[in-house]
């Protein structure tokens, strides 16, 4: 599939039913209030909001992602689930730049294996992934800040090099200034501040 830019593709029966779809959300208490949506778990979940005639960005429905894809979205949960697809139910393969043939999304979905993520999970998801190397400078970010520091000193030493430096720390930096804040170094955390101090050495 290939796409025109900002357009999305309907998915045929056929592509649905042989594709493991996947999707972040954060389940633990501390992060919950980071999710728009109230999910649940092992029953189906429809969107409040759903008009896939519109652009990617007014068209509404849930996104999720796939296996080899879904490291770029590690922002945005604790927790990674199997998405199932109700039967009848159409799936948009939406235009994104930076991740192409990585958000998907429609307006019925189940959730059920949930896996948190942790440092060998983020592992896993790193060696199996697909996505352009400028999309792995966001997951260093999260990555580092998260703790997964073995994942981040992978990525670090596999995508960063003198011709990457600048836009990784750019990134870096536009991860934490997150919400219109500055950046502040004071801020970071121990395993941040360390991948920071990497990128300006490198």
């Amino acid at each position: 599939m290939k796409h025109e830019k900002y357009s999305n593709i309907k998915l045929t029966k056929e592509q649905i039913q042989d594709t493991k779809f996947v999707k972040l959300i954060f389940t633990k208490e501390e992060n919950k209030y980071k999710n728009y949506y109230e999910y649940k778990i092992n029953e189906i979940n429809i969107a409040n909001n759903w008009n896939p005639t519109n652009g990617t960005n007014e068209m509404g429905g849930f996104n999720f992602s796939v296996e080899e894809k879904v490291i770029r979205w590690l922002l945005r949960g604790d927790t990674l689930f199997d998405v199932i697809i109700p039967e009848g139910v159409d799936v948009y393969d939406c235009w994104n730049k930076s991740t192409p043939h990585g958000v998907f999304r429609t307006n019925k979905i189940t959730l059920e294996n949930p896996r948190i993520i942790d440092d060998e999970l983020a592992m896993k998801l790193y060696l199996n992934s697909d996505i352009p190397d400028i999309a792995f400078f966001p997951v260093l970010a999260v990555c580092s800040h998260r703790g997964f520091m073995k994942t981040a000193m992978k990525i670090y030493k596999e995508k960063v090099n003198k011709n990457t430096k600048e836009l990784a720390i750019k990134e870096f930096k536009e991860f934490f200034s997150y919400g219109g804040n500055e950046f502040n170094l004071d801020k970071l955390n121990e395993n941040a501040r360390k991948i920071y101090n990497l990128l300006l050495s490198k």
